[in-house]
């Protein structure tokens, strides 16, 4: 709901009025959040007692030593960290620019942008159902491909269009991608990785991929002052198209990391 309605309430704000007013709305209503947040952790309890362990250096050391050691060791997770990595990175070339390009390049007005996002999380709706069925019943590895696959159909026809109705309709591309990648991405690190360290993996996997990603933004627009203002959308087309080859062969979970009880199908799809 927030991102179908947020982004054309920001638009509508920022081009109606200023983007000091937009600023203030988002202040208000993240306080407004973080303070029912607070209430609700100090009032509610909830009913079910989770497994902890005790807090401590030496159980963060071998926490931190374990989940390395398994995101080095060449498996599934080695080539999860390698694939994610080097996607964000090419997506961070754009990311920040990409209000910039539809704006300059596609002609569109704040509202606009506003309303494409908008378009893009209702999209996002309609696929995390169909990704989780396609996981269950093929594997991870057959929507996180065609998660990709959309991305890479969306940045292509992102490079040639102009006015809202096709950005419109790259954004519905786009939704549909992401929709397909986030569920199917969860079951798979949620089935290599043991789950009293899915908090600990968490912090340190996207903690490594946005140190890696970090110089990209610069980079992106050296790209886009340097050679063109397409540059860096094309890497993160290419990318798109080249991450699914090691993610169809290598996103299987081999019998030995599956926990007993569970079977594996003979292409190494859990069942």
């Amino acid at each position: 709901i927030c991102g179908i309605v947020g982004p054309p309430l920001g638009g509508f704000l920022a081009g109606q009025y200023s983007y000091r007013l937009m600023f203030l709305v988002a202040a208000i209503l993240y306080t407004l959040a973080a303070g029912l947040r607070i209430w609700m952790a100090t009032t509610m309890t909830s009913t079910q007692s989770a497994g902890t362990q005790d807090l401590s250096l030496n159980s963060f050391k071998l926490s931190l030593k374990t989940l390395v050691s398994m995101i080095a060791g060449g498996g599934v997770l080695t080539w999860i960290f390698l694939t994610d990595g080097i996607r964000d990175a090419a997506y961070q070339l754009s990311r920040e620019i990409e209000p910039l390009y539809l704006e300059q390049i596609g002609g569109l007005t704040v509202q606009e942008i506003g309303f494409v996002w908008s378009i893009f999380s209702i999209a996002m709706l309609f696929t995390p159902m169909v990704s989780g069925r396609l996981s269950d019943k093929y594997g991870e590895r057959v929507p996180i491909s065609a998660g990709f696959f959309f991305i890479f159909v969306a940045f292509t026809v992102f490079l040639n269009v102009t006015g809202f109705i096709p950005f419109a309709i790259v954004w519905v591309i786009f939704g549909l991608g992401v929709g397909l990648l986030s569920p199917a991405y969860s079951s798979l690190i949620s089935k290599v990785v043991p789950h009293n360290k899915l908090g600990a993996f968490n912090g340190l996997f996207y903690g490594s991929i946005g140190l890696l990603s970090l110089p990209a933004p610069y980079l992106g627009t050296l790209m886009w002052e340097k050679i063109s203002p397409q540059a860096p959308f094309v890497v993160a087309a290419v990318v798109s198209l080249l991450t699914i080859i090691p993610i169809w062969f290598k996103f299987k979970v081999p019998k030995e990391d599956v926990p007993p009880g569970v079977e594996v199908s003979p292409g190494g799809e859990i069942s």
